[in-house]
This record gives structure tokens, sequence and C-alpha cells, in this order.
């Protein structure tokens, strides 16, 4: 019988491989791929999953005794021995089917079914998903149309309540966005329910408003009270003080500042003692009345504020729904709602035959995340799965780690899922991740979570802890002899409280460098509950000087260059803002248009016209790309990152751009951005460490309350069953109101369970995360003692303590300390080889489609074969090749004439370890001997000795370009190019492409490769056509087959490889003189240049190998079983261009890459080149400025660069000073930008450079 169950996986305990397991178990016993639906939260996951899935299968199909270790694991219960060829037969049915296998998010199933019934769901034609931005944009237009026909005085009232009285600059955009929560809540409305919104209301016979003359006569009785009297027999200051206020605000009728007095606080409280003393019986009785008469003041406001509310939020709903269907945008809320209707999609007949699926099966996974939303979007397909016997249904989840509440998941539905299916129960506590000092930890914080001294059960938080523990089960460690250590400690003191505090971060930040120093392969997670403290951090760890990355999207507003950027355009806009005009003019923005006073009205006026012509002749894309690209000098990396990014946005953001600049404002405000860099140390919220692990966990923000800071809502909705629909709607009350009102209280404390549940889950989320060590960092006591904040890192001391007291803490002290402090020593990642940190990786970034770019093609994809070899993709035993791949790229790297002598076994070991720092030391110097016996080979030598070239030559390695030909932009990387100088001119060049596939020792094979790659060879012989303004027949092409020791020479056509010409070990090359069959010219003039190459640390994605590009693609193509010359050459060319796709320079296009170097300025002349090589970016006819970047660090102003053509044309950033001497990037003609740095000759044109990392405009201005 298949699997009908629903799995409590607690963290580490295996959930992706369980559920993977249950998938290989169908697909063995012959189940369709496309009947079996596997759903999760994130795309990450869904690929996860898939990803094992294959990984299994194939380690099962590889042997005998690993097909029995899968058999065991798959067929736990039920022992079904499985051999190699069994598996592999199921791998093979799962890859030709792979277009069908359905495992994805929640979002991409509910969006395809929306595709398939778009008409049924009322969605209009070519509807699509609208980002952030524009849905704010909408529901700012719908607000607008709403409050527009309400009474002004109504109108008021209403912002006052949904805005809470925060009146800001961004009030309107504030108020859209609680508009969209209430949206929200009206389509979570139980339709049931006769009237939701009318569940507050003034009952008939209720007490009439309070007179002038009765709350007089209530002023006159509190001041005639006997009041308690102090030692010396006076009437006590205190009480006085609090009749007399209480009176004063009974004459004002401040019945709200009534429910917020001490008396009255109290006296609702129910408390019997107030200032020391008892609360007279004779006060109390006085002190009701008065908050009877409160009561019905309040409730008739309460009530008309809820109705108002009922008619605004369906006004704007109505007013939202229109837009959106004239629009044909939608949110993926509105999707999931429309197919969980009643008579949703789900239920009819044809639904899996229009989805071209029929789903038998159903796994899914994270399923505490799931929201009610999508739980009855999902529910007929469950029901069906679950109504047959023979159909599976494994529900993966784990209550403990649901921490989006705040997003609308429910946990319980877990459990009422489970009940009403009467699924079976099976719980996994073993964790696979952490070691018994971590888990012994965890056990202790939450094994007596119920009774902790900080939940206290009058107010029904230790209830809600105990229901959130009945998931609870004491964990154990897979692994008993791994190492760890915990410690919690006390930070220094702030004067700040809750989640701001700076000193206690600048400490946490010594602490993590320490632990970075000390245990250098270890990975560091260090999780905070906000996203400024993540910035925070990560800016402390920068200046420590520790290589850090910064996790999560943030908007590019974080960035100094991309406010600045901002600011031009609010300039743009209204030029008479001045504080936008102020921030152009002192930040290098400024510097680099010409506008650095802010004063200057006509210049601002002048500046803000000449961008709003830019934007209306080249878009947002090809306007920031402009300026960004003037910025980028003055950019650290990151900052680089961030503007290459901006750019990204712009162009996505082009088919929807209006000229009202402040739209893209709004969008960049609200996008977020994800900057994410390759660090061992990693800086994240809790909320973005879910599902990752780390060797070490630091916390050090566990001060704030467990309650963490809610979403303010005018309305507060309660469900009669927590995983059910809303039932009625509260109006927002204060606790001192609250009190009056005992019907609000049940919302409330809903509420309140919601928000204590997801807080005791975070920092469950938090502890689990770790694999050896935990150092917890709380703040220290304030000096009037420990304070009534109900905050995680009081639930641990109290949990630590002996006593329910706790005594108070002060910075410096050690309050838990369990485990090995030296665990490091003894565990595995000791032993590892420390690497250093990985090189800056440059920025890739993609157009996407419809932006007005050009389509991009990358050489290696040229080749004539089609067909891919699956078996080569799906390759899992780690084979050489494409390791060696990288590394000969690498090692070939360094060396630019073997007469310099060759690079020491140590430096090549040392860069092996840059490109591959998980490969064996023993795998490197096996390739190493490989690499050292092809540099003996003659055919080798002679294609790296200078003696084959003319002396007047420059060499540039690894050189990333792009080239457009016609409407397709080519960009890759040369290995090697040669090029020949007539004084300036360039007239010659070779291009050298190494291919260190296997090769048969025939002609035959060799023949076969080179025809594939041909095609590749004739891109990249055009390409430096282009760049260096080379006649076509002067450029010729070589391939360099290492293992074979061969040179073939790729001509213009190789229709069957007759024209082909090939060197072996005894053939005589020539040198260059060979190419006067190409047509070279026969003398070549001295051009004397040093042309030293790039180094690793300059061009770190080409030399270092630490491309992200190219770490998926090696990581994804491994097989078992030997590739064919044909597919291991494809595999060598795919990633001879993925290798570099991080380095190109961004420019007009928006291919916009590696900012941080990519525009700097080339030298004038070639006596001025500094030994690196070049990026060059073609097409002067889209570039910035034809190539104009920021003043040099001599330069007051801007040169242009070599001329164009109206064929294709490099484009060279370049430093100079126009006649003015004044910065020339933007003028008010933009035609004429172009046509006027068209004045040099080819021949001026100096080989390229780049400038050196010491360079002064490499700093931040910002």
């Amino acid at each position: 019988m298949p699997p009908r169950q629903i799995v409590l996986a607690s963290a580490g305990s295996g959930k992706t491989f369980w559920i993977s397991s249950r998938m290989i178990e169908l697909l063995a016993y012959g189940v369709p791929p496309e009947e079996v639906l596997g759903a999760t939260f994130t795309r990450t996951a869904a690929g996860e999953i898939l990803d094992r899935i294959l990984k299994r299968l194939a380690e099962g199909a590889s042997s005998l005794p690993a097909a029995r270790k899968l058999s065991l694991e798959v067929f736990a219960d039920r022992p079904q021995p499985f051999g190699a060829d069994q598996w592999a037969r199921t791998l093979e049915n799962l890859i030709r089917n792979l277009h069908r296998v359905n495992i994805g998010t929640l979002d991409s199933f509910f969006m395809k079914s929306a595709t398939a019934f778009a008409g049924e769901l009322g969605l209009p034609p070519r509807w699509r998903i609208m980002d952030e931005a524009t849905g704010l944009k909408m529901a700012s237009e719908g607000l607008s149309e709403v409050l527009a026909s309400i009474e002004r005085e109504r109108m008021v009232e209403l912002v006052r309540l949904i805005s809470r009285g925060n009146v800001s600059r961004s009030v309107h955009r504030s108020l859209a966005g609680m508009m969209d929560q209430m949206l929200e809540m009206e389509e979570q409305l139980d339709p049931d329910v006769a009237d939701p919104w009318g569940a507050f209301s003034v009952p008939p016979g209720a007490a009439p408003l309070p007179t002038r003359l009765e709350r007089d006569a209530l002023a006159g009785e509190l001041r005639s009270l006997r009041l308690p009297m102090n030692k010396k027999g006076n009437v006590s200051k205190d009480w006085q003080k609090a009749v007399d206020k209480v009176c004063r605000l009974l004459d004002s009728a401040d019945w709200d500042g009534i429910t917020k007095e001490t008396l009255c606080s109290a006296v609702v409280a129910g408390d019997a003692e107030l200032y020391r003393g008892p609360i007279p019986p004779e006060v109390e009785h006085t002190v009701l009345k008065v908050l009877a008469a409160a009561r019905a003041a309040l409730r008739p406001r309460l009530a008309d504020q809820m109705q108002a509310l009922k008619e605004v939020t369906r006004g704007y709903a109505q007013v939202f729904r229109k837009l959106q269907e004239q629009r044909g945008l939608f949110g993926f809320r509105d999707v999931t709602r429309l197919i969980g209707q009643d008579d949703g999609v789900g239920q009819r007949v044809d639904f899996f035959y229009r989805l071209d699926a029929r789903t038998r099966h159903a796994l899914l996974d994270e399923f505490q995340d799931t929201s009610l939303a999508q739980w009855e979007a999902l529910r007929p397909i469950v029901g069906e799965v679950l109504a047959d016997e023979d159909r599976a249904a494994v529900i993966v989840a784990d209550p403990k780690q649901s921490i989006y509440g705040w997003r609308g998941a429910e946990p319980d539905v877990v459990h009422a899922v489970a009940s009403h299916y009467a699924l079976d129960q099976r719980v996994l506590a073993r964790s696979w991740r952490s070691s018994p000092v971590v888990l012994e930890f965890v056990n202790h914080i939450f094994g007596g979570i119920a009774a902790n001294p900080v939940l206290d059960s009058s107010d029904n938080h230790s209830q809600t802890a105990a229901a959130w523990s009945r998931d609870f089960s004491p964990h154990t460690a897979e692994h008993q002899h791994l190492p760890g250590f915990v410690r919690v400690e006390v930070g220094p003191a702030d004067e700040t409280r809750g989640n701001k505090r700076p000193n206690l971060l600048k400490h946490a930040a010594k602490k993590i460098a320490e632990l970075h120093q000390s245990s250098p392969n270890a990975t560091i997670g260090v999780l905070t509950r906000t996203n400024q403290a993540v910035a925070r951090l990560f800016l402390e760890l920068r200046a420590l000087d520790i290589a850090v990355s910064q996790e999560g999207g943030n908007p590019l507003t974080d960035s100094a260059p991309c406010e600045a950027i901002l600011a031009l355009l609010r300039l743009v806009d209204h030029p008479g803002d001045s504080i936008s005009r102020y921030h152009v003019a002192e930040t290098p923005i400024g510097k680099v248009l010409g506008y650095t006073d802010f004063k200057d009205e006509s210049a601002a006026g002048k500046l803000a016209s000449q961008v709003r012509k830019r934007l209306q002749t080249e878009g947002y894309g090809g306007t920031i790309s402009r300026i960004a690209k003037l910025l980028a000098p003055f950019c650290e990396p990151r900052e680089a990152r961030r503007l290459g990014q901006l750019c990204e946005l712009a162009y996505r953001y082009e088919e929807s751009a209006t000229l009202r600049t402040s739209d893209f404002i709004r969008l960049v405000e609200t996008q977020r951005v994800e900057d994410r860099a390759s660090a061992r140390v990693r800086v994240m919220t809790v909320h973005q460490a879910k599902g990752l692990e780390f060797d070490i966990v630091v916390l050090p923000q566990l001060d704030a309350t467990l309650f963490g800071a809610p979403r303010y809502a005018p309305a507060i909705p309660y469900r009669e069953d927590p995983g059910g629909r809303i039932t009625a709607v509260f109006p927002f009350a204060a606790v001192g109101i609250r009190g009056l009102f005992p019907e609000l209280e049940p919302a409330f404390r809903q509420r309140e369970a919601g928000l204590l549940r997801d807080g005791l889950s975070a920092l469950y989320v938090s502890l689990t995360r770790a694999r050896h060590a935990l150092l917890i960092i709380i703040a220290p006591d304030p000096a009037n003692g420990v304070g009534s904040t109900k905050s995680p890192a009081k639930l641990i001391r109290h949990a630590l303590a002996s006593s329910p007291i706790l005594e108070q803490v002060s910075a410096g002290m050690v309050l838990h300390q369990s485990g090995e402090e030296d665990w490091y020593s003894t565990s595995a990642l000791a032993s590892l080889e420390t690497v250093p940190p990985p090189a800056q990786v440059a920025v890739q970034l993609q157009l996407p489609e419809g932006s007005g770019a050009f389509r991009r093609q990358t050489p290696s994809s040229l080749h004539g074969d089609a067909k891919v070899d699956v078996r080569e993709l799906l390759r899992i035993d780690n084979s050489d090749a494409l390791l060696r791949g990288s590394l000969v790229h690498a090692w070939f790297e360094r060396i630019e004439w073997l007469e310099d002598g060759r690079p020491t076994e140590a430096d090549l070991l040392g860069c092996g370890r840059e490109v591959a720092p998980l490969a064996p030391e023993a795998k490197l110097r096996e390739l190493l001997r490989d690499f050292f016996g092809w540099l003996d080979r003659p055919s080798v030598r002679e294609i790296l000795s200078a003696g084959r070239y003319p002396s007047d030559v420059v060499v540039e390695r690894e050189l990333p370009f792009m080239h457009r030909s016609g409407d397709v932009l080519m960009e890759g990387a040369i290995d090697r190019l040669v090029i020949s100088y007539d004084g300036t001119h360039a007239i010659a060049a070779e291009i050298i492409d190494y291919k260190s596939d296997r090769t048969e020792t025939g002609s035959a094979s060799i023949t076969s490769l080179t025809r594939r790659y041909a095609p590749q060879l004739r891109a990249y012989r055009e390409a430096v056509s282009a760049m260096y303004r080379i006649p076509l027949e002067a450029c010729s092409a070589t391939l360099v087959f290492l293992e074979a020791g061969r040179l073939v020479e790729v001509g213009a056509e190789v229709p069957g490889g007759d024209e082909l010409e090939e060197a072996d070990e005894s053939a005589e090359v020539t040198g260059w003189g060979e190419a006067d069959e190409v047509g070279l010219p026969e003398e070549l003039s001295t051009h004397g240049v040093d042309s030293a190459g790039s180094s690793p640390s300059d061009l770190p994605s080409a030399a270092a190998g630490t491309d992200p590009g190219e770490a998926n693609a090696e990581d994804g193509i491994h097989s078992s079983v030997a590739p064919s010359a044909e597919s291991d050459a494809a595999a060598s060319a795919f990633l001879d261009d993925v290798r570099h796709a991080g380095l190109l320079e961004m420019e007009t296009m928006g291919m916009h890459g590696d900012l941080g170097d990519a525009t700097e300025p080339f030298p004038a002349s070639p006596a001025e080149a500094d030994g690196e090589s070049a990026l060059i970016v073609e097409d002067a006819d889209l570039a910035l400025d034809a190539g104009i970047s920021a003043p040099g660090p001599d330069d007051g102003g801007i040169r242009p660069a070599a001329p164009s053509s109206p064929g294709q044309e490099a484009v060279r950033a370049e430093s100079s000073t126009s006649a003015a001497g004044e910065p020339t990037g933007l003028s008010d003609d933009p035609v004429a930008d172009e046509t006027s740095t068209r004045n040099q000759t080819p021949s001026q044109a100096a080989p390229p450079s780049r400038r050196r990392r010491d360079d002064p405009l490499q700093g931040s201005l910002f």
C-alpha cells in the first residue's frame, strides 16, 4: 500500500532525504513522474529535492553495494532488493521524462493552473504578475479614488485611524500598504458569517454618552474621596496627582487619556495595590464608574470606526479589482485566492487534463509554511488523492519551524489535515546535523518551555508555549562523537534597548573575527532578527577585514552610489528640491556630471533637462548605465555590484516606464535585491537562514521582545477555528481600552499567541542551525534591574538559572559554557588544508527579455552538434575532466613567455587551491604533473615562446570580450591573444585556444573535434578583427590540443576537415610566418610594449576560477560513464565562456558586471600601459558617451575613446580633459555626445590596459 502519512521532522532530521525517498519509491514502482505532485515552499528547496533524487538514483545505479544501500533507504519498511540495473532503468525513465517532473513551489503550481484556466478564473487576456512597486502604485491610485468619495471629516478620521496618528512624508504610501492588509483580511472572511465587521457594535439599551453634568459629578466624587496617607499623616502626593489627572481628563472628555492613566489602568487590570499600598475600596468603586462612562463614550466611536473601515475596505477592493482587470496585473495572492474559491478550478473534472498531468500522488514539503488560502486551493487535489487507497500522500512538516506567520503561514493546518484525513504520523527527532552538545542545549531550553517564568500563565503565554511544545521531542544526535561547544556571554551595554544596540553588535563582530581566525575552515552563520542589524554587522566585519557575505534581499538604497542616482532622479522630477540638489552636488555624482554647487538653480535645471532627454532617447536602462559607468571608479566592489544591479532593475523597468522618475524611485525603494558574495562568514536574518546550517552559529540580537514587531492594522481578525477563516473583525485598541471591552480580548489573545509562536519558532530555528558550536551574546541588565521584557535572552537565562528570580548580569559575564572550547582542533575541519578566502567575484547581470537590448550568445554555443549527453550532465563521480579544464586555463594564464621562466610548483599549487579549494591535494599534484608534461611538448613550447613571433607584440591572457554581430551580442573570453603592432597600429593577431579534451591519437579524432570547435574560433576571429581594427584575414586562430600535443589552425570554413592545418610533435612549426597562408603582411614593425598580463588577484573570476557560473556548471556536470569526445568538447567549450561570465564590462547596452574594474580609464598611449589586461566592449553606436568614464587621478575631465565605424566597433573607456577642462559626462544633445567622440583614427587606439588596484580612484568617496 502506498505511503499515506504525515511526517513531523525536527531540524536536521533529514526532511529532504525522507521526501526524496518517497519519490524514488514511487518511481521504482513504475509511477510516471508526471503523476506525482511535489510541492515545497521555495525554488531552492524544490531544486534540492530534484537534485537529491537524481544523485541518489545515479549512485544506486553505479554498483551493487550502492544499489543495496539505496534499496534499504527507500524500502525500509518493505524490503525490496533492487539491483544496479533496476535503479539505472528507473533513472533512465526519470531523465527521459524530466520535462514532465512536477516538483516546484506551490506558487509555480498555482501559476500553471491559472494559466490553463485563465478564462474560468476571470483573468483577462495577457494577464501577468505585478511587482511590488507596481502593486503599491495601484494601491495608491485605488486609495485616492476611494478617499475622494468620502466626506472630508470622515476621511480625516479614517486617515488617523489607519495611520495610528503617525503623519509622515510617506503617509499616503503607508495608507496604501495598510489597505492591502485590510483587503487581505476581507478576502479571508468566512462567507457563512453574516457580518464579521459587525462583531463590535452598540447593543440595544447601551448606556448613553456621558453628559457634561455627569462628568462633573464624577470629578466631584473623586475629589471628595479619602485618599491614602503617607507616613507623616498627609495625603500621598502620588495618589493626589493621580486623582487630579483623572479629573482633568474628565473635564476635557479625554476618554483615551483616561484609559491610559495609571490609576484607571490598575483598576482595569484588577490590581490590588498601587503606589506601594492597597487600593481603597471606595476609590476603586468610583474609578469603576469613571471607566463605565469611558466605555459608554468609546463604544459608539469604535463601532463607527469599524463600519467606516468596512465601507472603505470594500470600496477599495472594488476599485482595486477594477484596476487589476483593466491592466491585467495580479499578485500571487490573487491567483491563489481565485483557485481556492468555492467553485475553484481544482474541483473541475478536466483540471488535470488541462494541465497535461494527472496528479495521482502528492508529496508536500515544508507544509507548516502553508497559508490557509494555499491550503484551500490545494484541498480538492489532496482530497482526490486521499480518496483512493492506491495513491500516496506524504506531508512533511515541522510546526516548530513555522516562522512565516506574518505572511499567512498557519501551522495549525498541519494537525487539522492529519486529523481530518487520518494520516499515519511519524516523528523524526534524530539530528544528522548537530553535535550532542548543541542538542543538549536545545533540549534544555525547549524541554520545559511551558514552565519558563518568562511565559506567564496569567496572559495565556504559557498555554501557547505548551501548545508549541507538543511538537517538540527531545533531540538525539546521529553523530555522537561530533565535537561541540556552547557559550552564553554578556556583551557591553548600550544607551538604547531592544534591537538597536551598536556597542553589542560591534563587540559581536570582534568575537566573530576571533572565531574566524581560530577556526579558519569553519562556516559561521551570524543570525539576527532585523535587516538593520545585518547591515550593521556586515560593515563592522568589513572594517575588521573579514570576508563576509550579506544574505537576503534589501532595497538598493542600502548603497550610497545608488542613493546618489536616486537623488539625481528626484532632482529631475523637482529641480527645486534643495535636499536632492545638495545630495548630488556633495557626492561624486556631482563631480562627474559637472554639478558641484547646490545653490546654482540654473545649473540644476539644465542638468535635469539633460537627464530627461537621456531618459527619452535611451530609456532608464541606458541612462542609468551611463551614469553608473561614470561613478564606477569611485566605488568599492560591493557598491559597484549594487550599481550594476540598479542598471539591471532599470532595464527591467523600461517595459512599464513613465517619464515621472518618482515611479522608478518607488520601485527601487521597495524592490529587494540580493547581494550575495561567497564567504565563510555569512550574516543574515533568522528567516533567511531557514534550511541552512553552519559549523558555528552566532546570535547577537536576542534582547528584543519574543513577539517581534507586528505589522500594525486598524482592525484585528478573530477565527473561531485557529486554522479556519475569519469569523469576526474587531477594532485595534490599546491595552487600556481593551480592558473596558472583554469581547476584544479573545482576538488580541489569538494575535499574541501567533506572535509568540513565531518568536519561539524563530529561536528554535536559530539554535538548530549550528553543527558544532553556538555563541550567544546578550545585553547586560540596566542599572535599575532585570527589566520585564519577554525576550529570547530572558527565556534562555531563566532556562539556565537555578532560581526563578534572575540575578542582574553585567558586561563580560559568562552565563553558560558546555562542551569543548577547543572543539575545532578535534574536528574534521582542522585536518583540512586552510585555504585563503575566495577572491572577489565580479557580478554578471543578464538583461531580461524585452528590455530593448540585444540577444546574447557565447561562442561555445555555436558548435554544430545540438545534442546534449544527459549522462554527462548527471556525472557524480567527480571526474577530473572539468576540474582540469578550469586548472589548465588558470595555470596557462600564469605564463606570458616561457623565456621568462616557468611558474614554480608552489605558485601553481597555490593557484590551484584558489580555483578548486575542495579538490584533494593528490588530485592537484596529479594534474600539475600533466601540466608540466604538456609544457615539455614541442608544440606547446612553441606556442608559448616569444621566438614564434616578431619582437613587437603584446600578449593578452584570458581576455573577456563583447562583440556585436547584427542583433546578437557575442560574449566570451579568449584564452590567449598575441597582437602585433606597427607603431601604434595593430596589424595582426593570433588567437590561441587551449583544449584539454581526452583525445585519441589518430587524426580523425582531432579533425572531428576541430570541426566542432571551428565556429567558436571563427567567432573569436571576428571579435578580434572588430576590436582591434585588424583585417579578418590577418587574424588567425589556433587550437592547442594539450593531450595530443597538436596545434591546428582554424580558417574561415571547415566543411570536412580538408582545410585544417595540423602540427604534431614531428611537425616543423615556423612561427608567425606560417600565417602568410591567411594573408598576414610579411613585414611587421616594432612596438615595444611591456604587457605582463593580468594576475589572479586582478582578475578573480578568470584566473582563480571562482565565478559562480563556473562552479555551478562544474558541480552539475558529472557522470559515471566515460564521456565521448564530442560531449567532452562541448563541456570544455561551454566552460571556456562560463569561466569569464562574471568579468564583462558594464556598458550602454546593459552588459554590466565588475564595475569597480571594467570601466576604469585606459592609458593614453602604450607607454602608459601598466601590464594588466583590458576588458573591451563593442559597438560605439550604443556606447556610454563612446566609452567616456570618470576623470582620472591626474585629469580634470573626460577623454573620448577610439573612433567608431558603421560596422562592429570597440569602445574603450578612457580619461582625459575636455577643451574647457570640465567634465563632459552629459550634454544637451545626445547625438552630439555620440559623434563628438569620433575624432581619432584607428591607429590612435592604444593597446588596452587596466588601472592598478592602488589607483586612488578605486577608493570610495561616498
